[in-house]
């Protein structure tokens, strides 16, 4: 199983009226665990109606744009314009995968995805617009969040302790300004942020909290 942080930026929170908009990967090298391939791309192509309703969506293929989660991701519309459609991009990410893929291993879904809240927020979204590379990942995934909230323990460490310090590791490893909620930089923090929780899984109690 190779481990990756993956994710995304999209229109919004619902799986069914929303769709990606950025896609993040980071993979980790043959030079080892601590040497990252990142990638990061824009998606483009998609039909927007703010005044979504399910028939313009059927009739159309119109997407909603939730400009709440514009105000987080900072993506505007226009920024979007002329750039790779999702299929194209899925094509292209999954020729990445591939490539990283090991000569030695036949098995079709060989990837793990990594990341806060991966499972219940990127995943579908990947399972739904990009089946090409949805096949190549293991139904497994590993949610950082779940793993914070499995190391706190009351009047010792708090989950947003060790979330935060989890980060901050993460964002120190990759270097430069920090760029959150974009979606290569997010990947790339993510797949730190676990080699990080995972020393604290093996330390035990011989880590220092005060």
């Amino acid at each position: 199983m190779i481990f990756v942080g993956l994710d995304l930026e999209t229109s919004g929170i619902d799986h069914d009226r929303s769709v990606p908009i950025e896609f993040g990967l980071a993979i980790p090298t043959p030079d080892g665990v601590q040497q990252l391939a990142q990638y990061n791309y824009r998606i483009g192509g998609w039909k927007w109606d703010d005044d979504y309703t399910w028939a313009t969506r059927w009739m159309h293929e119109t997407w909603a744009w939730n400009y709440r989660s514009g105000e987080v991701h900072k993506i505007p519309k226009v920024a979007l314009e002329g750039l790779r459609t999702v299929e194209e991009v899925d094509v292209l990410i999954r020729l990445i995968l591939d490539d990283h893929q090991s000569p030695t291993r036949s098995d079709k879904a060989v990837y793990c995805m990594m990341g806060w809240n991966v499972a219940g927020f990127d995943r579908p979204f990947v399972q739904k617009h990009m089946p090409l590379t949805f096949e190549r990942f293991s139904y497994r995934t590993i949610d950082l969040n779940a793993i914070c909230y499995a190391l706190a323990e009351p009047n010792v460490r708090s989950y947003d302790t060790i979330k935060n310090r989890a980060k901050q590791y993460a964002a120190d490893k990759v270097g430069g300004p920090e760029m959150q909620h974009q979606a290569g930089w997010d990947a790339a923090t993510a797949y730190y942020a676990y080699l990080y929780l995972r020393d604290l899984v093996r330390q035990g109690d011989k880590v220092e909290w005060m």
